[in-house]
Order: structure tokens, then sequence, then C-alpha cells
């Protein structure tokens, strides 16, 4: 596994090796079945407000169709996450309003034999989790802000390569290495533990591994308290940013 690393453009290269379904055990069956080919998705991020401040890149975003509704939706494309879900009350406000669309009446924890398209990707899940994420509905009326439904997690780039380019705003997904990139980047090598991507760094003069989580998005990295203090070229100029999160184990 490899991966590439020019300005703003990762290229990672995702594929089975002997003993990695082993490790794997403690995670659900990734559910998801991608057609084959390469397939370029658009990116579109979100911002928030943190602390009073704006911030434009606080969520990366997939846009995404769901059968038998004429509605726009997305779904954050989140490194953090081994398995993509869908958020229940979302769900439950797009029934409420399309009451007609069988396959979401009665909804659980789980939708099974379901099928949706990410940018021009058509993916079908076996089965896909649906979590209670908070209790919004949904503003029908506000038509700029982006309606999102759910999260696509590391099940999405199992076993593919996964080109995330940032100054273009596009996610690739294919079976094999795009020729445009096959010559232009050195490659360095990473590790894919539990659908989980990790990056070797040097901090603090120290080899470790850091974990590639695009969910976490307006930071450009999380670590414990001590380590904060020790980056940082002025410790009194702390802020603290509340937010809402969860957490997939």
């Amino acid at each position: 596994m490899k991966i590439y690393i020019p300005a703003l453009v990762l290229l990672f290269v995702i594929q089975a090796r002997p003993g990695a379904a082993q490790s794997q055990t403690a995670l659900p069956p990734n559910q998801l079945e991608l057609p084959k080919g390469n397939y370029t998705l658009p990116l579109q991020w979100k911002g928030d407000s943190l602390h009073g401040g704006w911030e434009p890149h606080a969520a990366l975003l997939v846009p995404v169709h769901l059968p038998g509704c004429p509605e726009p939706f997305y779904m954050q494309f989140d490194t953090g996450s081994p398995y993509s879900l869908l958020y229940a009350n979302k769900l439950q406000a797009i029934h409420r309003k399309y009451p007609a669309i069988k396959y979401l009446q009665a909804i659980r924890d789980t939708l099974t034999r379901f099928s949706f398209k990410a940018g021009n990707l058509s993916i079908k899940a076996r089965a896909i989790a649906v979590n209670l994420y908070d209790s919004s509905g949904i503003d029908w009326t506000n038509k700029a802000n982006p309606v999102i439904i759910g999260t696509l997690g590391t099940d999405l780039i199992d076993n593919k390569v996964v080109v995330i380019d940032y100054p273009k705003l596009q996610l690739l997904i294919g079976d094999s290495l795009p020729a445009a990139f096959r010559d232009q980047f050195q490659p360095t090598h990473f590790m894919f533990v539990m659908r989980r991507i990790l990056l070797p760094a040097t901090l603090l003069t120290k080899k470790t591994m850091l974990y590639f989580d695009s969910g976490s998005s307006a930071f450009e990295l999380l670590t414990d308290k001590a380590t904060c203090f020790k980056l940082a070229t002025d410790t009194s100029a702390r802020v603290q940013y509340p937010v809402q999160s969860y957490c997939i184990t």
C-alpha cells in the first residue's frame, strides 16, 4: 500500500494483502458493492461557525441521490469512519415529505439491499447502518443549506485507488492508478488497518503515525493537551471549540 502526496492531492492505493482480513475481525464486513472502473465524484466544502468565527472547511461533502426522491442530498466523506451510515432523523424527514418511498417506511437500525448514487457512482449496500445522529429535521425552504443525510466511510474506498484532489474538489475512486498520476509523484508507504488510514510522520523529532481523518477537516492536527502545548508558539492564545461529534469504534 502506498500513498502519493503532491501539494494538496492525496493518492491512496489501498490493496488487499495476506492476513488483512484477520486484522479486521472486530469490524463489520464491508457491505458496499461498487462497479468496476474509475469514477470521479465532485466534492464540496461545508462551512460552519466555530468560536464566533467562520470556518469554511468544516466538512467535506459528496452529493448523493436516493432512488425515488427528486431532492439533492449530501453525505460527508469521513475517513474517520470505517463504515458508511445514514442519519435516521433525516430519513424520517424525507419520508414525511415523500411517503410513497417504500424503503423509508418503518425505518429501523439498518437498511438492507439499499442502492443509491454518490456523484455518478452507483453504490449497492447489502446493509447500511441507520443511526440517530440528532433530533433535527430538514428545512426544505432553505435551498442554500446542504442537507447532509449520512456519512461515507472508508468502506467506500476499501481495496481501491483513491485520489483526493483538494484544488479541483474531486474524489476519484477506481480499480487502477490513473495514467496522469503514474510518473508525477514519489510514493510513500502508509498503513490501512481496521479500515483506518495511518500516515507516517515526525512530531517533535519523534517518528509516529497519524490517523488521517477527513471528518476533522477544520483542524490540521488533533492531539493531546501536553503535545499541543509543546507545539504551540504562544500558549496564552488558547481557544476552545465545542463541537458536535460521535465516535465509531
